[in-house]
């Protein structure tokens, strides 16, 4: 079976306006089985809790469960993720690309080069400008300009 699918490729914020404009562009996916087909509907209608990613590093692929990545830092072009059980991979992405991935499940980018899950914080320290204290003992430096919003956001939790 071969099919096109929409996607999304842009977004734009017009400031006079004070819309969206969406640009679609279609895609032209190869042939997939059913089967294929049927293992992304699933990662798509499961739970939050249940989904993963696929994380391109050195010469595979790995799939991640999105609720044990704790942290992702940048390292130039690439991204550094750190998981629960202590791993690490580098990825071969961004961290924009990462952040346009994970917002939407609870990850926050509290500073140029850090994208923290906000499910991991443990706490907020205000010396040196204030840090994010995470379960694996790590400290993130939050930006000055993130500070306010990290703070709202950890008291609404």
């Amino acid at each position: 079976m071969s099919f096109a699918l929409w996607a999304v490729v842009g977004l734009r914020r017009l400031k006079n306006v004070g819309y969206t404009f969406f640009m679609f562009q279609s895609l032209k996916l190869p042939q997939m089985s059913q089967n294929t087909l049927n293992l992304v509907q699933v990662n798509i209608t499961c739970p939050p809790s249940d989904k993963r990613i696929c994380i391109a590093h050195a010469d595979e692929l790995t799939l991640v469960y999105i609720k044990d990545i704790i942290r992702c830092e940048s390292v130039r072009n690439y991204t550094n993720i750190f998981l629960q059980d202590k791993s690490r991979l580098l990825a071969s992405k961004s961290l924009s690309e990462f952040e346009e991935r994970l917002a939407p499940y609870g990850f926050f980018r509290v500073h140029h080069h850090s994208l923290v899950n906000m499910a991991f914080v443990k706490g907020f320290r205000k010396k040196d400008g204030g840090t994010a204290v995470l379960l694996d003992d790590s400290e993130i430096p939050i930006a000055t300009r993130k500070r306010n919003e990290f703070t709202k956001l950890l008291k609404s939790m």
